[in-house]
């Protein structure tokens, strides 16, 4: 389950970056989240390199992305959540306000933060948590039909090994 954790987050949040990337490539603007970050732990401590500032900003981005997917299989998991794509999109959506609550408080409180087009950035955020939502909870539910597949085989074998026996 672990393994399965951390993989989805990794797809996912590679999946949402590469999102970002695209859409500040096109629009020439500065939406790219991990540097972003890296940029605000550099302005805000000089001392620590550029590139070791660059790569805690990967870090976070990616340890936000494994906590994301921990609380979606926790939501499931509680609430017993339908698995269909109006939850994974709505999902997503939740996910994005409260990305953007959270980058608007640190780029607020933030002593020197970097000049963004708050109103394009926040809408990218919205779309590439929604992007994330998607991915990241499709990749859970392959696991567990995966899991369920699992459990009918063992199932079906001992039913079968049984019925043998008798």
């Amino acid at each position: 389950m672990k393994k399965q954790i951390f993989l989805t987050a990794f797809i996912s949040t590679s999946l949402m970056t590469a999102f970002s990337y695209l859409i500040a490539s096109k629009q020439k603007k500065k939406f790219e989240e991990p540097e972003i970050l890296g940029q605000l732990v550099h302005r805000l401590a000089p001392e620590i390199k550029k590139q070791n500032a660059m790569i805690s900003g990967w870090l976070m981005h990616y340890s936000v992305g494994v906590a994301f997917v921990i609380i979606y299989e926790l939501m499931f998991k509680k609430y017993n959540l339908k698995r269909n794509f109006i939850t994974r999109f709505y999902i997503g959506v939740l996910s994005g306000v409260l990305s953007i609550a959270v980058w608007h408080a640190i780029l607020k409180l933030h002593p020197n933060p970097p000049s963004l087009d708050l109103k394009k950035f926040y809408t990218v955020l919205m779309a590439a948590h929604i992007v994330f939502g998607i991915t990241a909870i499709t990749s859970l539910n392959a696991r567990k039909r995966r899991e369920n597949e699992k459990a009918q085989l063992e199932y079906n074998r001992r039913f079968i090994n049984a019925k043998a026996f008798l």
